[in-house]
């Protein structure tokens, strides 16, 4: 069922979790559980290095600039890990 244009593709079954409501519903979870979440501008992460306990990195496609990461692409989607 592909349309003309295209000889081959694939398909697979997953679960989703839409973005816009998940990182609401994990963050008033987070808050509740005495979580602050703090927002600043950085340069690079090791301006962060000894003063949290714990850090999500959530640059994205900022990771080119924060984290001198070169390899840096833009690509869809985000990784879930689920027990």
């Amino acid at each position: 069922g592909l349309p003309e244009k295209y000889v081959k593709g694939y398909s697979f079954g997953s679960y989703v979790a839409d973005q816009k409501y998940y990182l609401q519903y994990i963050s008033r979870k987070l808050t509740s559980c005495g979580v602050k979440f703090i927002q600043r501008r950085i340069e690079n992460l090791s301006e962060l290095h000894g003063q949290y306990g714990c850090i999500v990195n959530c640059t994205g496609l900022g990771a080119f600039y924060a984290n001198n990461d070169t390899e840096m692409y833009p690509i869809r989607g985000q990784v879930l890990r689920v027990k």
